[in-house]
């Protein structure tokens, strides 16, 4: 921190978004989806185990490390909560039945995003996207949703075991939690151990030069961008420094 600004610290992630790599590719193989979807489902398992709901799922959140695993970015949305909450928020097709009807929500409505995510990464587009918002809200809660004649059917298993508007049902949030879904047929070639501990070589390998080239990063310039001082008898920051520094 200066007299300008304040610094937050984080990995530098040098592989590009996911998002990206999406809308060039169209959709991916089952293969690469399966292997991203079972990467988001370990990073949802462990921010549930910490009482943390995400709440805002979705392709463009997601970032390429310089090996090709996912890291995910923007906890703006994310909220600790032990209980229900009753915010409205999130990308409108990607938002649960619960959450439109007002009706208080948990750790599901991840759970149900994840469902449009694998979704999305197999077609190129969510299960409920349309251009009009209150369309999507609509199909949303009719969950209408149409799977192209060859999708495979493990994957639409899982993504209707998700998209289950009863959250009492709906996988993630069963008695077992975590492993209705690991265990299921969609990921039965997933080795969750190996994974979680990111070994072995990725289905997409960033073309880096190294772990620090930045060449698929888009980069801002904000050399130009000057910001004023900020007077030391109204930074809020004052007093819990010098308190530390005692």
């Amino acid at each position: 921190m200066d007299d300008k600004y304040i610094y937050i610290l984080t990995e530098l992630l040098t592989g590009g978004g996911l998002y990206p790599l999406l809308r060039s590719e169209g959709r991916f193989p089952l293969a690469q989806a399966k292997i991203y979807s079972a990467e988001i489902v370990l990073i949802l398992e462990y921010l549930h185990s910490k009482n943390i709901i995400y709440r805002d799922l979705r392709p463009e959140n997601l970032l390429f490390d310089h090996k090709g695993f996912l890291r995910l970015i923007d906890f703006g949305l994310a909220k600790v909560c032990e209980g229900q909450t009753y915010t409205v928020c999130g990308l409108p097709e990607y938002l649960a039945p619960e959450i439109l009807l007002n009706k208080g929500y948990g750790k599901e409505i991840d759970w149900w995003a994840f469902g449009c995510f694998v979704y999305e990464l197999l077609v190129g587009i969510s299960p409920f996207y349309e251009k009009d918002p209150i369309v999507i809200f609509k199909r949303i809660l009719k969950r209408d949703i149409k799977f192209p004649s060859n999708f495979p059917a493990s994957a639409k298993s899982l993504i209707k075991h998700c998209l289950e508007k009863d959250i009492g049902n709906r996988y993630g949030g069963l008695i077992r939690g975590i492993n209705e879904i690991k265990e299921h047929r969609f990921f039965k070639d997933i080795d969750w151990n190996s994974l979680n501990k990111q070994k072995g070589k990725q289905i997409y390998t960033p073309n880096l030069e190294n772990a620090d080239d930045m060449k698929l990063l888009n980069m801002i310039n904000y050399d130009d961008e000057e910001s004023n001082g900020i007077n030391p008898e109204e930074d809020p920051f004052t007093d819990w420094i010098k308190k530390k520094d005692q």
